[in-house]
């Protein structure tokens, strides 16, 4: 035990103890493109080009430079298939990954004390997202989670063979949405806004009854109701007016609100409105079934030499 606790600790070290790139010139490449810009003041790249060739759907590999600098590095891009039926946006913690983020205990351990191998998705959810990623539907991550997590996340998500999908996290710290990880979710309802601006297809939004996922969503229903199709909510305990609230505002617009207390439940609301079939809600119950039979990995891997 000893040793995978320490194992975790470095892990939590190495992903906090970053040093930033604030305004540093770069060269972005892609293919025969050839972008300079300059990153923000936490380090960051957001970058907007028109291209001049039309890239097949699917991910690509674009290439990072930094001027002046012997550095180079490679990230993935998404190109959007516009024949999809629809896109998926999904909260992470207490959505698919059972976190427990409304006790600030258990949410410190999740943040500084487990790696990908201790972290559990929820039975049946990398089956539920498998099923909603087929034929090339998107699948966004959206959380209040800390860009130091990119990694960590990244690395569960193939461990447990989720869907690739881009992550939408945030930095840590002051901002006009307030002290992070402290505050309010707002900006998980204005990075959705910016996907809906941006991405031609109708929308299937879940999220988790422990934060604020019912309200934002159901507010983006408001203003987008043509464009969502489906809200689905996992009950993690908290269920309070809240969530009642949103589910008749989102359903006076025409948009379902479905509130599951677990990933079969969920697959069988989606099917009754056409999105997943028969065998896909099959899938999802067996792969239930399946990890609900199978041994925990968190003492295990806490005790690997």
């Amino acid at each position: 035990e000893g040793a995978g606790l320490r194992r975790a600790l470095l892990a939590s070290w190495q992903r906090y103890a970053t040093i930033e790139l604030p305004e540093a010139e770069i060269e972005v490449r892609w293919g025969a493109q050839r972008w300079q810009t300059t990153l923000d003041e936490e380090g960051h790249l957001d970058l907007v080009v028109p291209l001049t060739a039309s890239p097949p759907p699917g991910w690509h590999r674009v290439a990072l430079s930094l001027r002046h600098h012997e550095a180079d590095a490679e990230a993935d891009v998404l190109v959007i298939d516009e024949a999809a039926r629809f896109a998926v946006v999904t909260d992470i913690d207490d959505t698919v990954i059972d976190t427990n983020v409304r006790h600030p205990l258990d949410r410190a351990a999740a943040l500084f004390l487990t790696d990908a191998r201790t972290r559990l998705p929820f039975q049946g959810a990398a089956a539920l997202y498998r099923a909603l990623a087929g034929r090339r539907r998107p699948v966004f991550y959206l959380s209040s989670s800390p860009w130091n997590l990119y990694e960590h996340l990244d690395a569960l998500f193939e461990r447990h063979a989720l869907p690739k999908g881009p992550m939408l996290l945030r930095e840590w710290g002051i901002s006009r949405h307030g002290l992070a990880p402290l505050g309010g979710h707002a900006h998980k309802a204005e990075k959705l806004e910016q996907l809906l601006s941006h991405v031609a297809l109708p929308f299937v939004l879940i999220g988790d009854s422990g934060q604020e996922d019912a309200q934002h969503y159901s507010a983006v229903a408001e203003r987008w109701p043509d464009r969502v199709l489906a809200i689905v909510i996992r009950d993690v305990g908290v269920f309070g007016r809240g969530v009642e609230d949103a589910r008749a505002r989102a359903e006076r617009v025409g948009v379902p609100l479905f509130v599951t207390e677990d990933s079969g439940a969920a697959a069988r609301a989606l099917a009754g409105l056409g999105l997943l079939d028969e065998a896909q809600v099959s899938d999802v119950e067996e792969g239930s079934r399946a990890e609900a039979q199978a041994p925990s990995a968190f003492a295990e891997a806490l005790g690997d030499d």
